[in-house]
């Protein structure tokens, strides 16, 4: 098993556990550190969505600083039994909403958006983004002023033109964003 700490919050210094496997590509903390400063402002209370949520470490770091609701994507079924077993060892249930759905699939309604905050770290090298940008669009999952946190390989230009990246950064060769919607 291997873990990841939560950087701050509620539940700053608890662990998340998960078994590593090539579906998983935690965030660093480093980049946790990076998003969670650029939201500081709008973390407490807000409704977000992890649609790739994988060991779930952004949604929890959420919770733990604040959110009100999060919506747990997660296709993985080990993947997705890991992270219902922590949300359950966190005691924070009530502010999940957990999903074993691919977030991709049209026919899969995301229930409870639209959101104020998304978090979009799909796995590498899929071309994913600008599907899953499709799908919060099609299902009317964000507003005007939804921010959307995009993880993505440094040298991929996937977003299309209505996006526009308002804060960024490198880190090795991924590239981390806040992007909104043009």
């Amino acid at each position: 098993m291997s873990q990841l700490r939560i950087i701050a919050g509620k539940y700053k210094g608890r662990r998340i556990s998960f078994k590593p496997n090539s579906s998983l590509r935690p965030s660093t903390n480093r980049s946790k550190e990076t998003l969670f400063n650029w939201l500081m402002v709008d973390i407490e209370g807000s409704i977000c969505l992890d649609m790739f949520a994988g060991t779930g470490s952004l949604g929890i770091e959420a919770i733990s600083r604040g959110a009100e609701l999060v919506v747990f994507c997660e296709k993985n079924s080990k993947n997705f039994f890991d992270l219902k077993k922590n949300i359950s060892n966190l005691d924070c249930l009530e502010k999940s909403k957990l999903l074993n759905i691919d977030s991709l699939d049209e026919e899969k309604e995301i229930p409870h958006g639209p959101y104020d905050i998304v978090f979009l770290d799909p796995p590498f090298r899929k071309n994913l983004i600008n599907l899953a940008l499709k799908k919060l669009e099609s299902q009317a999952l964000i507003k005007a002023d939804t921010l959307i946190y995009v993880e993505r390989e440094k040298k991929n230009d996937e977003l299309s033109d209505h996006w526009k990246e308002i804060k960024h950064k490198i880190e090795g060769e991924k590239r981390y964003s806040l992007i909104i919607k043009k």
